[in-house]
């Protein structure tokens, strides 16, 4: 067609045209018709001009910055993007296709990338790739995954700033995935230390439980009920599940009883797989969470310690989720409350334990 009409077409800017309208005729020949009334020859420059896939080249001087851990030179960069006019919310959609790509890039062997660039940025892709770790290059996935939930309720600039911090300074946060990546980037001696480093240190340790400040879930219209107690109240016990793997041996422990007049939630898991559709970040963070029913509050157990901060977000968007996603499944509008259990004899998990001893030195 290209021919016929009287146009140069070169074969990667054809690839090119093919990879962007993903195998559509009518979109391929579309997209050459743009093409056509910008420059009768027509190169990757032109399709790239076209398709809106130029002047991106900051998203690659972004990654290189939080590679490196700049985090002054990756805020200065937002900022002199924001003062262009460049919309955070298309920044962060961005630059999460750009750590995809990476991942793609990362993972995918072969000249079939599931990728839609000109040869120029896949070499410029398959460079960056080399500099990043693949747990790194997930890490920051997630942090922009995270993100989009609470970008729509608070200030853009300051989320994508946030989210840029945490790129660069996974020690900031104790989630396993910035573990692992802090302990990746750890040298000791000269030698790098890897995350399977846990496993030669593999044991289980019995610690004295240290006093923790009582969970609190600041409600809008009633105070949170006195943290509850232990009584003579028969063990919860946990439920089974049809064709799951035996656990593995773990160390004693104790086993807490639910106080009288507590109710568990036995369909949680339903009112968790509801709120993963209406917020997803907080249904993440509820991971593994149990809830219980006592009167009028719906009392969660949450073992993320990022559940606190969340829930008591000024937006109470976390909150209205959780309240939406209970009267949905369960039938009822509850008050949020803490469930909270005193465990006297517990497991230490070994890479929990070295964190904590990195944290004395500021690591």
């Amino acid at each position: 067609i290209a021919s016929a009409e009287g146009l140069t077409l070169t074969d990667d800017a054809a690839t090119l045209i093919a990879a962007a309208a993903d195998g559509g005729m009518r979109d391929a020949l579309s997209i050459l018709d743009l093409c056509a009334s910008s420059s009768k020859n027509i190169d990757e420059q032109t399709v790239e001009t076209v398709c809106a896939m130029a002047g991106n080249d900051y998203l690659l001087e972004l990654a290189d910055l939080i590679n490196a851990h700049n985090t002054q030179d990756a805020l200065l960069l937002i900022d002199k993007l924001h003062n262009s006019s460049v919309d955070m919310s298309r920044l962060l959609s961005s630059l999460t296709s750009h750590f995809r790509d990476l991942m793609i890039v990362k993972t995918v062997k072969g000249n079939k990338k599931p990728i839609v660039c000109s040869l120029a940025r896949l070499k410029a892709l398959e460079e960056q790739a080399g500099k990043f770790d693949i747990k790194e290059i997930m890490y920051c996935l997630s942090s922009l995954q995270a993100a989009f939930a609470t970008m729509q309720t608070g200030n853009r600039r300051t989320e994508m700033e946030m989210t840029v911090i945490r790129m660069c300074n996974p020690e900031l946060y104790s989630d396993i995935e910035a573990l692992e990546r802090r302990i990746s980037a750890l040298e000791i001696g000269g030698v790098k230390v890897m995350p399977n480093v846990a496993k030669a240190t593999k044991s289980v340790v019995k610690e004295e439980p240290k006093k923790e400040e009582a969970a609190v879930i600041e409600d809008d219209d009633d105070d949170i009920p006195p943290p509850l107690t232990e009584n003579d109240a028969p063990a919860l016990e946990e439920p089974e599940y049809e064709n799951e793997p035996a656990p593995a041996p773990k160390a004693e422990v104790r086993t807490e009883p639910v106080p009288i007049g507590i109710t568990p939630v036995e369909n949680w898991n339903e009112v968790l797989l509801c709120l993963k559709t209406l917020n997803p970040l907080i249904s993440g963070v509820l991971k593994d969470s149990k809830a219980y029913i006592k009167g009028e509050y719906l009392l969660i157990d949450a073992p993320n310690s990022q559940f606190r901060s969340l829930i008591n977000n000024q937006s109470g968007v976390h909150k209205d989720a959780i309240r939406k996603a209970a009267l949905k499944v369960l039938g009822v509008t509850y008050k949020l409350g803490p469930y909270q259990k005193e465990k006297k004899v517990s497991e230490q998990d070994p890479l929990v334990s070295f964190a904590d001893r990195l944290k004395n030195f500021d690591i």
